[in-house]
């Protein structure tokens, strides 16, 4: 099983791969903080999806998304990979 510190740090590697960037704060928002573009959302999602081998929700950085805990954030991601991973191992 993934460690949460595992999961965040695979997230934020493809978070400054995307951006370019040096470093990139855990709970900056995608959309409002990083400025992600639907292209950007894209690209990440299909990363996540294939690293993880679990299912994004469609409208996971929609400011109008209902999941719990929003997925806008690296760290909002991370546990919600975290919680998906330890619900596909029992």
């Amino acid at each position: 099983m993934l460690t949460k510190k595992l999961i965040r740090a695979e997230i934020e590697k493809f978070v400054l791969d995307i951006l370019a960037w040096d470093s990139v704060l855990p709970d900056a928002h995608f959309v409002n903080d990083l400025a992600f573009d639907a292209l950007d959302e894209l690209e990440f999602i299909m990363k996540i999806e294939r690293l993880f081998d679990v299912a994004m929700p469609d409208d996971m950085l929609s400011v109008t998304s209902l999941i719990d805990p929003p997925l806008v954030t690296i760290n909002g991601i991370t546990e919600y990979i975290y919680t998906q991973l330890s619900k596909a191992g029992d």
